[in-house]
């Protein structure tokens, strides 16, 4: 590792592994690629991206939904020395403005498309989105990839009822031209977040900056187990794709790569997943743990289930809030499977940090604080109450190794353990600018180099706890409120998802609380999508919106004591390839 300077050699290093490897899940079949073969194909996909003018510092837009095809392409884009500009893929007309935003972005950038997308932007109703001069098609990669040329160790592939054989070939050949090996300082990959805040935003993250995250996260104490990774959140978030694939080859361990459209449409395909191939770390955000529950509560676990979580060590839960009520019911409901309670390990990542900024320790567990909800404000100081009227925050762990964890005021000035502030981070791993529709921007620092994440937070013996975004705080009566924490208060209640905005009365100038019930999920929208399905769920009975209504203002009166203005149903809410809830562009109703 030692050798290890851009994010080329992460692969590079295991050119000649032909044990550990990748398994690649799709329609329950498993095919093993081994790293050397990964390493093959990369070298194959750079060759034919070179031939198709890719080179050195080009940006290439992904909008790839296929594992394989995806992990060709970004490695090849690294070999040729290009740049992959990872975005989520289209899966349908909604999702067709943010494509043309970022090929406005980078102007004259190749978007990588596969069959799916490639239709969606060109030909959506008969309104080209995007030339065909500007698309390429996956295709190029794979195909390089069946050439003999890249045959080095071999897929082993089985339907889970028949071991397959690893052809593993004898690895001969010319000594490439490829990987192409920048400066530390060149940029590795560009990371759109989830444009949760507004429009969409590409973190510049270099060789430098990866490699610091990658040596950030290595865990503070050594483990006793041979660890092998598994997620299913999609390639183009940065959890999955920085946080369990590099990683997982960076260390050396096997992973395992399930599509999030199998799980999305068909639960227990995670399940089998973990139950099959026994990973020590796997994945579940917030968002996810209602997906799941709402899958066992309608389909109730037999005796014979057969499904086994035992093994899972670390079951990492990041990207957005976690609510405590629904975790506990997660884990709850998840014993049945033999996932140990203490599994759940929370932590706080950032683009800008590429990627994990805290983390709790192993088998920490579930751990929260409880604050007066009516008092969360800049300044505040914490203390711990036992009401129900109180806000329940989960701890996210401390600082990870060359991350710096500040509080701060409005002025920046650093606040002390326990006072309620802005959080803010400095160290290696962080990135320096981002691409924006007014170009590129860099990163706006405080006078000793920290940056403003735009969360609001306390440090309680150096452990993280988030409060909310600080965009979305809301003032009413007085006080200070956060959407999530609202949310979480209906959402525990009325079992659908909620977004809770603040909006002006133009009467009378104070703020006002609205809030969005939802008919359907965002997964039953993806599930009807990856099924063909007219609804996710035939057999659902029809809401009583009056009903639910009542109960939503009735509780966010009895808990919070907050008045509520106005209650909007919507058939989904938008989020983001995370589960975020893209609030912002639910203002526009109000």
């Amino acid at each position: 590792m030692n050798t290890i300077r851009t994010i080329s050699d992460v692969l590079r290093d295991k050119a000649d592994e032909t044990k550990k490897g990748i398994t690649f899940v799709e329609n329950r079949r498993d095919v093993f690629v081994p790293y050397g073969r990964v390493h093959a194909e990369a070298v194959a996909a750079a060759t034919r991206l070179a031939e198709a003018g890719i080179g050195p510092g080009d940006r290439v837009i992904f909008q790839v939904s296929e594992n394989r095809g995806l992990i060709r392409a970004f490695w090849g884009c690294v070999y040729a020395g290009a740049v992959p500009a990872l975005a989520p893929p289209v899966s349908g007309p909604v999702d067709v403005d943010r494509v043309r935003t970022l090929s406005d972005m980078m102007p004259g950038a190749p978007i990588l498309v596969d069959e799916r997308s490639h239709t969606l932007l060109t030909g959506a109703n008969g309104a080209v989105v995007v030339g065909e001069d500007r698309l390429l098609d996956v295709s190029i990669v794979n195909d390089a990839a069946a050439e003999p040329g890249a045959a080095m160790p071999g897929d082993a592939e089985s339907d889970f009822s028949q071991a397959g054989d690893v052809d593993s070939g004898d690895g001969a050949g010319a000594v490439p031209a490829f990987p192409v090996r920048g400066g530390t300082a060149g940029e590795a990959l560009i990371q759109f977040s989830s444009g949760s805040t507004g429009s969409p935003k590409g973190v510049i993250v270099t060789n430098e900056s990866v490699l610091n995250g990658l040596r950030a996260t290595i865990p503070r104490h050594a483990h006793r187990y041979e660890n092998k990774m598994l997620t299913w959140l999609p390639l183009t978030h940065n959890l999955s794709l920085i946080g369990f694939h590099v990683y997982a080859l960076f260390r050396g361990y096997d992973q395992v790569l399930l599509p999030v459209s199998e799980v999305v449409a068909d639960p227990p395909r995670w399940f089998e997943a973990v139950t099959r191939h026994r990973p020590t770390v796997t994945v579940c955000p917030n968002f996810a743990f209602k997906h799941f529950l709402r899958y066992l509560e309608r389909r109730p676990l037999g005796d014979d289930h057969g499904y086994d979580f035992s093994n899972v060590q670390k079951l990492m839960s990041g990207s957005e809030p976690i609510d405590a009520p629904l975790a506990r019911k997660f884990l709850a409901a998840m014993s049945a499977m033999g996932l140990r309670e203490d599994a759940l390990t929370s932590a706080y990542g950032m683009s800008e940090a590429c990627l994990l900024v805290t983390t709790r320790d192993i088998y920490s567990g579930l751990s929260t604080v409880r604050l007066d909800r009516t008092g969360i404000a800049t300044g505040q100081r914490f203390e711990d109450i036992e009401s129900e009227s109180g806000a329940e925050f989960v701890a996210l762990g401390k600082a990870v190794p060359g991350i710096s964890l500040t509080i701060r005021d409005d002025g920046g000035g650093v606040l002390g353990d326990g006072t309620v502030g802005e959080i803010h981070i400095a160290g290696a791993p962080m990135t320096r600018a981002a691409i924006t529709a007014e170009g590129i921007v860099e990163h706006e620092l405080t006078d000793d180099g920290a940056f403003a994440t735009g969360d609001m937070g306390i440090l309680r013996d150096g452990e993280l706890f988030v409060l909310g975004r600080k965009k979305d705080i809301i003032f009413v009566n007085g006080r200070n409120y956060y959407s999530a924490d609202l949310e979480a208060v209906l959402e525990n209640v009325l079992d659908r998802d909620v977004a809770v905005l603040g909006r002006s009365n133009p009467a009378t100038g104070e703020e006002e609380i609205a809030v969005f019930l939802a008919r359907r999920t965002p997964t039953d929208r993806k599930a009807d999508d990856a099924t063909g399905a007219g609804q996710s769920d035939g057999d659902e009975p029809p809401i009583d919106e009056q009903a639910v209504t009542r109960s939503a203002t009735t509780e966010l009166m009895r808990v919070a004591g907050v008045p509520v203005s106005r209650v909007l149903w919507v058939d989904e809410l938008p989020v983001a390839s995370n589960g975020k809830k893209l609030r912002r562009k639910l203002e526009a109703l109000l």
